[in-house]
């Protein structure tokens, strides 16, 4: 069997003159040679929109699906936060067990100098001075199915929390939480 033309490959040709390899590489990427691989800084920089280095930094890439649209820059085999990567890039590594926190309040952006390292106690804190309603409780959180004065009803209704759910329009789990205070703990009735 022939050897693959390719230059220095001495692997046996399969197919117009070349091993499966290189016949694999010219038709993905119209040469021999292999593409160079990014750096995790240049992927990270090809999903950044600067507008003015003091503003923020937004990211284009791909975002968390979790409640707050975090950055996600994956690479194949790993999966980075954004904001987190863009701190270490200017700063070095972060500390243990530390989070990566926005000045700014804007989860997608990732300009350095509007980030900075701190722990849970500092983003409580930082979330209750720039956003004091943050944690809504009771018939205020959004999600809310009942009222406080539901709540002080069924808590001294001695009926069944199925009779209860369907009465209220919720859920029997839901009831049973509620009778448990397991939910709505900040009323005392």
């Amino acid at each position: 069997m022939a050897a693959c033309s390719a230059p220095g490959c001495m692997s046996a040709a399969k197919n117009a003159g070349l091993c499966w390899a290189h016949r694999s590489r010219l038709r993905r990427h119209g040469s021999f040679d292999l593409p160079r691989k990014k750096s995790l800084f240049e992927m990270f920089a090809e999903s950044v929109e600067v507008d003015e280095p003091d503003n923020c930094w937004m990211w284009t890439g791909n975002v968390s699906t979790t409640k707050l649209p975090y950055g996600r820059l994956n690479t194949g085999c790993k999966s980075y936060a954004a904001h987190r990567l863009s701190y270490e890039f200017l700063n070095g590594p972060i500390p243990n067990d530390a989070l990566v926190l926005h000045h700014c309040d804007n989860a997608r952006c990732v300009n350095p100098h509007h980030l900075y390292a701190g722990d849970y106690k500092q983003n409580a804190i930082d979330r209750a001075v720039r956003k004091p309603n943050s944690y809504a409780v009771g018939s205020r959180a959004a999600q809310a199915k009942l009222t406080d004065d539901q709540v002080i009803s069924i808590r001294q209704d001695s009926r069944s929390c199925y009779a209860l759910a369907k009465q209220y329009g919720v859920s029997p789990g839901l009831i049973s939480m509620v009778k448990n205070r397991k939910v709505w703990k900040h009323l005392g009735a």
